[in-house]
């Protein structure tokens, strides 16, 4: 992420004749999603009625929304997932 944010910096610095200066502070430690209760959710997911609506997304970008949630996964088991909501004939949330 580090990268990708020096990367855009760089792109700033360049198409705006700017000098750009960052600075990182890795505050929240990384999310990581417990596999066995991941697998849990996912499947009382699967067994809702009407599940056929159910989309499971598997690919998707990284994001960083979860902040204190990782200190609490870095405690005890977790799974952060999103619920979206999209209106019929949209295949996408």
């Amino acid at each position: 992420m580090v990268k990708e944010i020096n990367r855009m910096a760089k792109g700033i610095e360049i198409e705006c004749g700017v000098q750009c200066e960052l600075t990182y502070t890795p505050d929240y430690p990384p999310l990581y999603n417990n596999p066995e209760l991941t697998a849990l959710v996912a499947e009382s997911l699967r067994n809702i009625d009407g599940d056929e609506d159910i989309k499971e997304i598997k690919e998707f970008p990284a994001l960083a929304p979860s902040e204190d949630f990782a200190y609490y996964a870095e405690k005890f088991p977790a799974c952060f997932f999103f619920i979206a909501c999209s209106p019929k004939g949209v295949s996408e949330p």
